[in-house]
């Protein structure tokens, strides 16, 4: 499908997508129309109405060669933006994984047992995007490698799309995709040291004034590696923020 000139792709966003305060905005840097004004244009569309504090249940299948390798059921709490306390198990086993925006620590019994430097792809797209400043997420974005002066039109599972980073036919360079009718992002594709990670998001439904997508599939080099199906979630009306303290691990309750 044919690159659309940056003018026409802004204009269509504007004019279909947006409300009026934000297609004014918008308009006055259609020039300068890239991935960039995409982000800018996602932020705005939800701007001071999208859900920062939630909560989730939700089932984690893992594969190997393309066969189920095992199941467990994990709880999540989430603090947008960049926060997500990950528990297996009663949380009184110490067994979790606490994201903090730039890295994961990862604990067994309440000791910390690994920590791993990270860019979370699906996290800053799929949710911070919403609620942090549009520069921080352009910064997270460049971080994972795309290229953020490509921006194209596509098709997305029947649905409309834009596409950022990557050529019609690319499945291995950097890209980020998003539906168009919502502004929603359905794919993040990056590479990490094991491979090409990509990350499809689907079966979206509401939360709050915002979504949420209650089916994620990750693949590494093509193949199916993790699949997640939220089974619960619900808003947190006050978050303990003891959740995701890393240097004290909670290892009591009550949850959220």
């Amino acid at each position: 499908m044919q690159t659309l000139k940056p003018c026409a792709v802004l204009a269509l966003a504007s004019s279909l997508l947006l409300p009026c305060e934000v297609r004014a905005e918008i308009r006055l840097r259609v020039a300068s129309a890239d991935g960039r004004e995409l982000v800018k244009a996602m932020h705005a569309r939800y701007a001071g109405r999208w859900y920062r504090d939630f909560m989730l249940v939700q089932d984690v299948t893992r594969y190997r060669d393309g066969q189920e390798e095992g199941r467990e059921r994990v709880t999540e709490y989430i603090s947008l933006p960049g926060r997500v306390r990950a528990i297996t198990g009663p949380i009184e086993d110490g067994k979790a994984e606490i994201y903090d925006g730039t890295a994961f620590r990862v604990y067994e019994k309440g000791r910390l047992t690994r920590q791993v430097e990270y860019v979370h792809g699906v996290l800053h797209l799929g949710f911070d995007v919403y609620v942090q400043e549009p520069e921080r997420t352009i910064a997270q974005v460049e971080a994972l490698g795309i290229d953020l002066s490509h921006l194209r039109e596509a098709e997305w599972k029947g649905k409309p799309a834009w596409v950022v980073g990557a050529a019609a036919g690319d499945e291995t360079t950097p890209q980020f995709w998003v539906e168009k009718e919502r502004l929603l992002c359905t794919r993040v594709l990056w590479k990490r040291p094991t491979g090409v990670l990509d990350v499809e998001m689907g079966r979206f439904e509401p939360l709050g004034e915002g979504w949420i997508a209650t089916e994620l599939v990750f693949k590494r080099d093509g193949r199916t590696v993790i699949r997640e199906d939220y089974v619960t979630f619900r808003l947190v009306d006050r978050m303990d923020a003891a959740l995701f303290d890393t240097t004290t691990l909670k290892t009591n309750g009550p949850l959220p």
